[in-house]
């Protein structure tokens, strides 16, 4: 199991449905890309167990910047839990899990 803990800042993809985000930083993007080396799920999404303050969850992360970084979607439920909006810097704890990849 990969465990790792940032900080980043929330942002918003100004597409259509204006989806949340958090940018996993390159250096732990460059580890999970190690540990799931080989076929990945459906465009190149790592599922991934997460934690910002109170509330946990799973869910995927995506490759961006032609696989350099990786961006965890934080949707709606968490960021009402946890008071969060575009341009706050939550506390991510993030784990691969072998049985999830």
């Amino acid at each position: 199991m990969l465990e790792f803990t940032f900080d980043g800042v929330l942002w918003i993809y100004e597409g259509k449905a204006k989806i949340h985000f958090v940018t996993v930083p390159d250096d732990i993007s460059g580890s999970i890309k190690a540990f799931v080396a080989g076929p990945r799920r459906g465009w190149g999404a790592v599922k991934v167990s997460v934690q910002i303050g109170q509330t946990r969850w799973r869910t995927s992360i995506f490759p961006i910047d032609k696989g350099k970084s990786f961006i965890l979607p934080i949707k709606a439920e968490v960021r009402k839990a946890e008071e969060l909006e575009e341009g706050s810097c939550p506390t991510v704890f993030l784990s691969v899990e072998p049985d999830l990849v």
